[in-house]
């Protein structure tokens, strides 16, 4: 089972309990074998919210996409001594995100 769907069938087991009148962490503790720290977790977040969906991410776009991530792999399989510069000028051909990437990473002979 991932971890994923692990804190997922978490949540909805905290949540049943939740709705039946089980508020106590220690309880919901016990009776889940979740550890105490992450029930007092989705217990505030309940009282809080009324819900325990999972938080978003930061919304941060990826750099690469999982096709530029895929052909950096073949590159770096074929030509192990291929240097960082090299990866992003090929990769750069078409997308333009990585000259900015190669920029904050220091490495100025782009």
């Amino acid at each position: 089972m991932s971890s994923q769907s692990r804190l997922v069938d978490q949540r909805a087991i905290v949540r049943q309990l939740w709705t039946i009148k089980v508020h106590e962490p220690k309880k919901i503790a016990a009776i889940t074998h979740i550890l105490l720290s992450t029930v007092y977790r989705y217990v505030t977040k309940l009282k809080k919210t009324g819900t325990l969906s999972p938080h978003g991410h930061s919304g941060r776009p990826k750099i690469i996409s999982i096709k530029q991530c895929h052909q950096l792999d073949q590159i770096v399989k074929h030509q192990a001594n291929v240097t960082s510069a090299e990866l992003a000028a090929r990769l750069n051909k078409t997308s333009h995100g990585l000259k900015i990437l190669i920029i904050r990473l220091g490495t100025s002979s782009y």
